[in-house]
């Protein structure tokens, strides 16, 4: 794939991540992706889970705890089969309300 045909998939990834495309999603994957997300244990969607069954239990341990408000890419930079990604995403608790804004760096290869 070309560097441009690179960032067209990842675009496409991240319209995805928008529109509840999680079929998309794990199709855009490989078999063996690592999806790792940093951070406590004890938070469910936390933690580095493997393959697109990993992968769609991150999402689902989104959907059963978050409301999402916001969730923007905002840079990327790619060099030949690899993108980085700044993003920043806004997410509301369904248990308290407590709303979390955070900013991500994702690493696509």
């Amino acid at each position: 794939m070309t560097e441009r045909q690179n960032i067209r998939m990842i675009e496409e990834l991240y319209a995805a991540f928008g529109c509840a495309g999680l079929p998309f999603i794990l199709d855009m994957v490989e078999e063996d992706v690592e999806w790792q997300n940093p951070g406590p244990a004890d938070i469910p969607r936390r933690g580095n889970r493997l393959g697109r069954n990993g992968v769609a239990q991150f999402f689902a341990a989104i959907g059963e705890s978050l409301e999402v408000e916001g969730f923007s890419p905002e840079q990327s930079v790619a060099r030949g089969d690899q993108e980085i990604v700044f993003e920043s995403e806004r997410m509301r608790t369904k248990s308290g309300g407590r709303v979390d804004r955070d900013d991500w760096v994702h690493a696509f290869k």
